[in-house]
């Protein structure tokens, strides 16, 4: 509400300044309609596209991850959310066409007559409100606040920002470098032995309540089902973020909700792995730009072997078992010490590209899902992609338990883990009639997390105390680094934040800055 008042009063403040200026003189007052047309049409896009991200994700355009998205996306990427959020752009389109084609027929009316009258505007007084009005939204936009709440100003500041970025993430890379090689060597060692493995894959976009691993309706992971008895299923994690480069951000750096900004000054685990010996593997079916422009740049910059297989063009989106021999490479590698990060794309919008057209499971079926989210008065398109990201889960279920298995099968003889975490959750019509990311619900923050381990790496803790610890992952760094048996520097090592340690201890969670 407070944007739109903002916006409404630059709106009005513009026709009684600089645009009605030009109409005080005649030869100026036919380019006076052009401009009050074009604003209106920008001001009431800017509205729309508001009403959109407000309604559906819970954020606005002043929100840097909707600006950081828009200008670091690509052409599959953006067909993909177009046509996965097709009812919902066209909804507030059609709204903004009402609005614009009716403040237009107004404004047409009003001009027309303006145009007509050789006196309007012709007084002293009249000219001399138009001048000040005009000085006054000159003075308004040194003001940043006011500043964003116009369209015509904000994107372009905001691109001139994001080209900052890009440098800044440069500089960032050197700068974490020279923090790992000025902390003492000795105390990154840690205990890792002479050799040791530990392979983390990170999610996508996957929701703990769509998995029957956690007691959902339909059989979506039965792979990893039959093999419950060997992982550990962790029923209470949450993400730190509802969108994958900020929640990245503090799963894999000291960076929390409390001190967002460490990942800048702090070295992350990728680099005290590697600074500690491990060779680092970063093998990825996201899409990767190779402008260094994202925080995954400032990640892969320090590891040994960097993979990405989606090329980002439409139509060139492999499902994720194409990362299979990759890993499989990965763990049959001489390296004593070895970190395999596994970057999936898993259930990422839009879900039925995340699977073969021939493994689709559910959506013939009227089953209890189906029903019940009939009676919660979803629509057929919301309950078509719940259908869609469950045969995604599905398929993801088959290849997780196939790097679980090769894990497994590659390193017999070796200390061995492998964790699994989703970056972030998914809203698929559980809560109300959409699907995507949402930082409104508990639905994009729950997460599904499991751990295997072989006989060589033996955990401190039962396994049902294990399962039943409450966690967010702003904290899955200090579990990382002692997954990899390093201890970070003197002072930082915080072992009751540790989701394995006899030392944790359970700690305030929260989301969208309220407790969880």
């Amino acid at each position: 509400m407070h944007s739109l008042l903002k916006k409404s009063a630059l709106v009005f403040l513009l026709c009684i300044g600089p645009l009605n200026l030009l109409f005080c003189f005649p030869l100026t007052r036919r380019a006076a309609y052009y401009c009050s047309s074009g604003v209106a049409m920008i001001f009431f896009l800017d509205a729309a596209v508001n009403y959109f991200l407000q309604l559906h994700y819970g954020v606005s355009p002043n929100t840097t991850i909707v600006w950081q998205s828009l200008f670091n996306t690509n052409v599959n990427e953006t067909v993909e959310f177009l046509i996965n959020n097709l009812r919902d752009i066209t909804e507030a389109l059609l709204i903004f066409l009402v609005i614009t084609i009716g403040s237009l027929f107004v404004l047409g009316v009003l001009s027309r007559s303006i145009l007509n009258d050789s006196t309007f505007f012709s007084r002293r007084p009249e000219k001399m409100v138009a001048i000040f009005a005009t000085l006054i939204i000159i003075a308004l936009h040194f003001n940043p606040t006011l500043r964003d709440a116009n369209p015509v100003a904000y994107w372009p500041i905001r691109y001139l920002e994001y080209r900052s970025d890009i440098a800044y993430f440069k500089q960032m890379q050197t700068l974490m470098k020279t923090n790992v090689t000025n902390s003492n060597p000795l105390t990154l060692q840690g205990k890792a032995g002479s050799q040791r493995t530990v392979v983390l894959v990170i999610g996508e976009s996957s929701n703990r309540d769509n998995w029957s691993l956690y007691g959902y309706g339909r059989k979506t992971t039965p792979e990893l089902d039959a093999m419950r008895n060997e992982i550990i299923v962790f029923r209470d994690v949450i993400s730190a973020a509802a969108f994958t480069q900020d929640a990245l951000k503090m799963l894999l750096t000291p960076a929390t909700l409390a001190y967002p900004e460490r990942w800048q000054t702090d070295p992350n685990v990728v680099m005290l792995a590697k600074s500690a010996g491990y060779k680092v593997f970063w093998l990825s079916n996201q899409t990767h730009t190779n402008r260094g422009d994202t925080f995954v740049s400032v990640i892969t910059e320090n590891t040994d072997v960097k993979t990405f297989t989606n090329s980002g063009y439409r139509g060139a989106s492999p499902q994720d078992d194409v990362l299979l021999p990759y890993v499989k490479a990965a763990l049959n590698d001489r390296a004593p010490l070895k970190f395999i990060v596994v970057h999936l794309w898993g259930q990422h919008q839009m879900y039925s590209s995340r699977y073969p057209a021939n493994a689709a499971v559910f959506g013939s079926n009227d089953d209890a899902v189906t029903q019940s989210m009939r009676s919660s008065g979803r629509s057929r398109s919301i309950i078509k992609k719940r259908n869609e990201y469950d045969n995604a889960i599905h398929y993801g279920d088959k290849v997780l338990a196939n790097l679980i298995g090769l894990t497994a099968e590659l390193s017999k003889n070796v200390p061995t883990a492998l964790m699994y975490v989703s970056d972030h959750g998914q809203e698929v019509g559980h809560n109300r009639d959409f699907a995507g990311h949402s930082i409104k619900e508990e639905s994009g923050y729950t997460v599904p997390a499991l751990l295997w381990v072989n006989p060589h790496s033996p955990l401190e803790v039962n396994k049902a105390e294990l399962e039943t610890r409450p966690y967010q992952t702003d904290k899955m760094d200090t579990t990382l680094l002692r997954l990899l048996k390093i201890s970070s520097e003197s002072g930082k090592d915080q072992p009751q934040y540790d989701l394995l340690g006899k030392d944790f201890a359970p700690f305030p969670r929260e989301i969208n800055g309220h407790s969880y």
